[in-house]
């Protein structure tokens, strides 16, 4: 067999090798990804009207807000943006929608039986979405308030919380 081959066979079984090892920490993380929880942690701050329509009325409403992320398994979840994103959390009120954040957090490290904070997380709410909600909100229980996000891993999301 000449070097060559030797070479391309040998590259081949590493190649093999890596992807295996990457295949079993993704099925590993999918199950961590599915029992984590993300709530709230502060209330609304920053709160700003934006994107006037033709007659000068905002239809966006934008602030800030922590949300804790919870791992409540026996194993530590770290990941980095080479391996998974957080590419969005979604914000609801009483099990209806309320609003967006584009996040795109690239590093996450939550151990074991542990919690994380994801400090000024800028959300976008529609202003319909608000109107939409206003009996609801008028009362406003942060206990209403419930959050999922989605993680990208190699191009597939997944969604915890």
């Amino acid at each position: 067999m000449t070097t060559t081959k030797k070479i391309l066979i040998a590259g081949g079984l590493v190649l093999v090798g890596y992807l295996i090892i990457t295949a079993e920490k993704l099925m590993k993380m999918k199950a961590i990804f599915e029992q984590m929880t993300l709530a709230p942690f502060s209330l609304p701050r920053n709160i700003k009207f934006i994107n006037p329509n033709s007659f000068g009325i905002p239809t966006t409403i934008t602030f800030d807000i922590d949300v804790k992320m919870e791992n409540p398994t026996g194993s530590d979840f770290a990941v980095s943006g080479q391996i998974a994103t957080l590419k969005k959390i979604n914000l609801f009120y009483d099990g209806n929608f309320l609003g967006i954040a584009n996040t795109n957090i690239i590093e996450v490290s939550v151990p074991n039986h542990n919690s994380m904070i994801l400090h000024n997380i800028n959300v976008e709410v529609a202003i319909s979405n608000a109107l939409n909600n206003s009996a609801a909100l008028m009362n406003m229980d942060i206990n209403k308030i419930t959050i999922t996000g989605v993680i990208d891993v190699l191009g597939v999301n997944y969604d915890i919380g």
